[in-house]
C-alpha cells in the first residue's frame, strides 16, 4: 500500500508521515504487512521506507533491522551521520546484506549515501 498525501496537511492519510515530497510514490508504513511501530518521522523510518521503495528490501522477524531503526529515529539524524553512529548503521546494513540473497553487490558508499538520504528526508 501507497501512502496516501494530503495536500493540505502535506502528510499521509494513513500513517501520518510528513511528506515534503507530497504526491510521490512511497510504501505506507502503517500497510497491514509492516512489522514497524514507529514514531511519526525519523531517519530510520525513512531508511527502511527507502529501502523498500526502491529496493524491495523489506525486513524479516530475524533481523536486526527494526531495532536499528528505532535506535536512529530515537537518536536522530545527527547521531545518524556521525561517525560512530554511521559505522554502526552500516555494519548492520553489512550483516543484513550478508544474510539475504540478493544479486545486488555490497556497497559501503552507496549504503552511505542511502542512510545520508534517509537523514535528510527526515530532517526535512
Amino acid at each position: 500500500m501507497f501512502c496516501v498525501c494530503d495536500p493540505e496537511t502535506k502528510s499521509c492519510k494513513n500513517c501520518g508521515i510528513p511528506d515534503k515530497f507530497c504526491g510521490a510514490y512511497r510504501m505506507c508504513l502503517a500497510a497491514e504487512d509492516s512489522d514497524y511501530q514507529r514514531p511519526l518521522e525519523g531517519p530510520g523510518a525513512e531508511l527502511k521506507a527507502i529501502l523498500k521503495d526502491w529496493l524491495g528490501i523489506e525486513s524479516t522477524p530475524t533481523c536486526s533491522c527494526n531495532a536499528m531503526a528505532r535506535k536512529m529515529d530515537e537518536r536522530g539524524p545527527e547521531w545518524c551521520k556521525s561517525d560512530e553512529g554511521m559505522a554502526e548503521i552500516l555494519g548492520v546494513m553489512r550483516t543484513e546484506h550478508g544474510k539475504r540473497n540478493t544479486i545486488l553487490p555490497w556497497s559501503d558508499i552507496a549504503a552511505r549515501q542511502l542512510v545520508l538520504l534517509a537523514c535528510r528526508r527526515a530532517a526535512g
